[in-house]
């Protein structure tokens, strides 16, 4: 999950507004799907004949919901399907962007009620109806994967009431639920089935259209894709159709293309060859900062940047070692080899101004003393000349390099027979190596994000043993009972403050295992081409409100 620096502006800005509490019934308004009002921008351009948009991003891993599990896919795969629930650009749930335009929530928090919108079309041209609701649910906890981990322990039923209602019943409660089904995408099932490939592991629905899936779509978003060659490149489409909002100057046609060196994307940026790129170093940022027609934008989504330890791998299985690490890092190098004035200093394992993250936590600071002490009371304090650390980021992200550095750099200062070596790898590589603890490395530069904007989606997607091998983010392998038991029974809290109090105690535990470093916290500077991107909401400051819609696409303004 994957991303670049925040200003300190966006500090001051308030935090999203909690979903209802489910403690009272509760009913939502009905709302068309007209311009919301704090999302959109009034376009002030012509619209022109064919607007296209060309954009550096890490190439889409994949395109179907139920699989997915890295940052680029999920910008890919909000842009062509919708949810039940969606954020607005405030940060809270906004019924004019979803499908469900009112719910209704039992007072045991274990019933949700969702009242679709009726003539939504999906890009078969079928309209959407309640039966695609559950089919979608049913298929996501089949296969297992992605947003799977979410929702499979805690959906008991879902159930068709009639066209355009649906019925979700909870095992338990979940305090963020709401927030939660901004994950779980909604797919055409008919389309789907006309695809199954017959030999699969799902009995009937042999593969339950897996396969077709990776290169094709069965969503009813604002684009649809009209090309996917994975890894090489992914071609949207505006689907004219489409529902709900899309700014008249938004782009007609999008093309998202893996980034190559940073000279390539500088060079292409300024003959207007590229009109967005994201995964330039530092250095790189700056020297384009006030270039004529280029625009720099801020985007803080609850990121981070994390070396995250593989605790199951010696030396680091040792806690003692794992502090002592965390006691070296030069954490002030760190963010200067990154971009320090849109960053600033973590307190753990969850962004500062996220929903939830407690006051006043104090995190480990440079202290080489205290590291050494540590260092001491480790296992491996007598063979330390025994080992080879191996710390890896990711080739496409040229960001990354240099803090990995200072990082090796911290540790060899600690001691002289540490031996820690850094290593450039592809994105493809580290993806097929985080699914199996023997192939995590020791070390990996983890680009953290919530997958919803609430403190428990960090610690349940980093921290939780059913994340284990399923996600790209659960690559510490903490599996530890006690933490996942912590994890449950806070998420299963109503009561926002209460929940928000039991975040805390589980952080204060986690930082005291160190399963990952955090570098510092940071929002993603992403250069653009101002002369052509006339509005663009997601990259213009506004708060935090999701990470999966920061390449929305539908809220664009192209010059005509």
């Amino acid at each position: 999950m994957i991303i670049l620096i925040g200003v300190a502006a966006y500090f001051l800005t308030l935090p999203p507004t909690p979903p209802p509490k489910p403690t009272t019934p509760a009913t939502t308004p009905v709302t068309t799907p007209t311009k919301p009002t704090e999302t959109s921008p009034s376009p002030t351009t012509t619209v022109p004949a064919k607007k296209t948009l060309r954009v550096f991003l890490t190439a889409p891993i994949q395109m179907d919901p139920a699989v997915i599990l890295d940052w680029a896919s999920y910008q890919s795969v909000q842009n062509t399907y919708d949810t039940l629930i969606r954020l607005g650009l405030k940060g809270d749930i906004d019924p004019a962007l979803g499908l469900a335009e009112r719910w209704d929530i039992s007072s045991d928090g274990l019933t949700y009620t969702f009242h679709l919108r009726k003539g939504v079309k999906f890009h078969s041209g079928r309209e959407l109806t309640a039966k695609d609701v559950v089919f979608s649910i049913e298929r996501l906890l089949k296969i297992g994967q992605g947003p799977a981990a979410i929702f499979a322990p805690i959906i008991d039923k879902v159930r068709v009431l009639d066209d355009y209602t649906v019925e979700i019943k909870l095992k338990q409660p979940y305090g963020p639920f709401l927030y939660a089904l901004t994950t779980l995408y909604i797919l055409d099932s008919e389309e789907v089935k006309q695809h199954i490939k017959p030999t699969g592991e799902y009995g009937e629905m042999g593969d339950y259209g897996k396969e077709w899936l990776l290169t094709h779509d069965a969503g009813s978003g604002p684009y649809k894709i009209k090309e996917h060659l994975v890894g090489e490149r992914l071609v949207l489409e505006r689907f004219t159709d489409y529902w709900g909002y899309v700014n008249p100057n938004a782009p007609d046609e999008v093309t998202i293309l893996p980034a190559p060196e940073t000279a390539t994307q500088i060079s292409m940026l300024l003959r207007k060859e590229i009109d967005i790129t994201y995964t330039l170093p530092a250095e790189s940022i700056k020297e384009m900062m006030g270039k004529e027609g280029i625009g720099v934008s801020n985007q803080l989504f609850g990121q981070q940047f994390v070396f995250v330890l593989n605790t199951k791998k010696p030396p680091l299985d040792d806690v003692h070692f794992r502090r002592a690490l965390a006691y070296a890092l030069d954490y002030d190098q760190a963010r200067k080899a990154f971009l320090e004035e849109l960053s600033q200093p973590a307190i753990g394992p969850v962004a500062s101004y996220i929903p939830g993250a407690p006051k006043g936590v104090k995190y480990y600071t440079r202290n080489l003393t205290l590291a050494r002490e540590e260092l001491k009371k480790s296992k491996y304090y007598g063979e330390l000349d025994k080992y080879t650390i191996e710390l890896w980021w990711c080739a496409e992200a040229a960001f990354e390099e240099k803090p990995s550095i200072v990082f090796a750099t911290s540790v060899r200062e600690l001691d002289p027979r540490l031996k820690i070596e850094v290593v450039k790898k592809p994105w493809a590589s580290i993806y097929d190596a985080t699914f199996k603890i023997e192939s995590t490395p020791h070390i990996m530069v983890l680009l953290s994000t919530p997958w919803y904007p609430e403190v428990g989606s960090y610690l349940e997607i980093k921290f939780h043993s059913k994340y284990a091998g399923k996600s790209l983010v659960h690559v510490s392998w903490l599996l530890n009972s006690t933490i996942d038991k912590m994890i449950d029974d806070a998420l299963a809290t109503v009561d926002q403050s209460e929940r928000f109090a039991k975040y805390a105690k589980i952080l204060d535990v986690i930082n005291s295992m160190a399963p990952e470093i955090v570098a510092f916290d940071y929002g993603m500077a992403v250069l653009y081409r101002k002369d052509y991107i006339v509005s663009w909401p997601a990259g213009e400051g506004k708060p935090p409100y999701g990470v999966q819609y920061m390449y929305d696409f539908r809220f664009m303004e192209l010059k005509g």
